[in-house]
């Protein structure tokens, strides 16, 4: 089911009696405090790009990083 299946009146009825509440904003100051205390958590996931949209100085390896790092010589 998708939004666009649902009554404009239904979702009306349902964010005032379950109100997002800044959900945005909450949301992203968790994943954040997530990715800050365990920085390993976020390699090749969609947290990493939270990472590195919200904490200066952020990196986090990517596929090609660790393909260059690789001990192979090829």
């Amino acid at each position: 089911m998708r939004i666009s299946d649902i009554t404009p009146e239904t979702v009306e009825q349902i964010l005032d009696s379950y109100p997002r509440l800044n959900f945005n904003q909450q949301i992203t100051q968790l994943m954040v405090s997530q990715v800050k205390r365990k920085p390993q958590t976020a390699t090749f996931t969609w947290l990493a790009e939270v990472g590195r949209c919200c904490i200066h100085g952020f990196v986090s390896p990517n596929w090609n990083d660790m393909l260059n790092s690789s001990p192979f010589a090829e």
